[in-house]
């Protein structure tokens, strides 16, 4: 279903957001589809924004953007 979708949204110019990421192997998956959007607890809690440019360097160097 997940892939499907994505295909129509691509189709339709949209952007996809995937929400509810919760662990590497979900990460994984997303990147395998192309979903280049996502969002959930594997990426981050919620941040404050004083913290975030700190929080966005570690990012990069956890896991490269691809």
């Amino acid at each position: 279903i997940f892939e499907g979708s994505l295909e129509i949204a691509k189709q339709l110019r949209m952007e996809v957001v995937a929400e509810g990421v919760e662990d590497e192997k979900d990460w994984e998956f997303l990147a395998s589809a192309n979903c280049g959007l996502a969002q959930g607890y594997f990426i981050s809690r919620p941040v404050p924004p004083a913290e975030l440019a700190a929080w966005q360097e570690q990012w990069k160097q956890r896991l490269p953007l691809r």
